[in-house]
């Protein structure tokens, strides 16, 4: 997968604005997802927009929202019920004879796609969240939403077909599968065109790790985890599986 210059320009112009509105909406890992992304394009330099969003994101990323990180599931969200009742009646009104929803702009969807699937309602979740992604494609944490919602490969599948046909859809399906433990030529393949776009991501480097991982090929895998670290030594995620390796490999006398 190659982008010309135009293409290139358009997708560095689209992680932008998902920065500044991600930013704006409190989806500080969001945010952050894209702003990673956006620094992973070759020779791509931080705007003045982006760097602000960088600064809003790392001061506030800890605020207390309605659903923040620390709702795993054993904790009891008080406001979930009052938001979950509001947003239905919302998008009641906001129905037209058709189904199609008109005022938003797929953050609202989100927000109640997430609350249903706190009520573990998975087939109305997906439905919202579905269209949150296709109102608005680059709120990484809708897609992440979907993906705990998928517990097997045939459930992916069957909703590829009806994604927007856009880069996110491809960083989703890798992103699945990886979770799902598939290892495949056109998963790497997949994987390969994604990094030829942005070879220095985080995100795509850990999930390059993960399949070699995933694979039993703990030497790639420990290689991979090492390249990743000397390119982002701050970088946490999926160490626990780098610390596997290492063990392995020097194990207790």
């Amino acid at each position: 997968m190659v982008l010309s210059a135009v293409d290139t320009a358009h997708l560095r112009d689209a992680l932008q604005v998902a920065v500044v509105k991600c930013s704006e909406r409190c989806l500080y890992q969001s945010a952050k997802w894209a702003a990673e992304l956006l620094d992973a394009l070759p020779e791509s330099r931080p705007s003045s927009t982006e760097g602000d969003a960088f600064g809003h994101v790392s001061k506030d990323e800890e605020s207390e929202m309605v659903m923040g990180p620390q709702d795993l599931g054993y904790i009891v969200n008080k406001q979930l019920l009052f938001v979950s009742r509001y947003l239905e009646k919302w998008f009641a009104e906001h129905r037209n004879e058709d189904g199609e929803i008109s005022g938003t702009q797929g953050f609202l969807e989100y927000l109640y796609g997430s609350v249903l699937a706190k009520e573990k309602n998975g087939p109305a979740a997906l439905e919202y969240l579905m269209l949150s992604i296709h109102a608005f494609p680059w709120n990484w944490g809708a897609w992440q939403e979907i993906t705990n919602l998928i517990f097997r490969l045939e459930q992916l599948n069957e909703i590829a077909p009806h994604l927007p046909q856009n880069i996110m859809s491809f960083m989703f399906h890798l992103n699945a599968a990886v979770h799902l433990y598939q290892q495949d030529q056109t998963l790497s393949a997949s994987l390969n065109d994604l990094l030829a776009i942005f070879p220095t991501s985080s995100f795509l480097l850990t999930c390059k790790a993960l399949l070699a991982y995933h694979s039993k090929d703990l030497i790639g895998a420990e290689q991979d985890f090492s390249n990743l670290l000397s390119l982002h030594p701050f970088r946490l995620d999926a160490l626990d599986h780098y610390s596997n390796i290492l063990s392995g490999q020097n194990p207790a006398s």
